[in-house]
């Protein structure tokens, strides 16, 4: 696993799994420079499971962390979260 705040040049999109009620996930495909879901309004601050997307749509990796001071995104790459 590999954790950087420099954005792996094959991610391309965040998934987001916020809960938006019912049992049902926003699931939404937001731009990797985008920090708030341009569906739900979650915004990237480390409260939810947030998974790392290639253009192909495989996982690639996912959100480690956010620092609420800076707003500087860590991410978790590897070879693990490939499918």
């Amino acid at each position: 696993m590999r954790l950087t705040t420099i954005v792996d040049p094959e991610h391309k999109y965040w998934d987001c799994q916020k809960d938006i009620g019912g049992g049902e996930r926003c699931n939404t495909a937001n731009d990797v420079n985008e920090k708030e879901c341009r569906m739900c309004g979650y915004k990237l601050d480390g409260t939810e499971r947030i998974m790392a997307v290639n253009d192909n749509k495989e996982i690639i990796g996912e959100l480690h962390s956010v620092d609420p001071e800076t707003g500087v995104v860590t991410w978790e790459y590897g070879d693990d979260f490939e499918d």
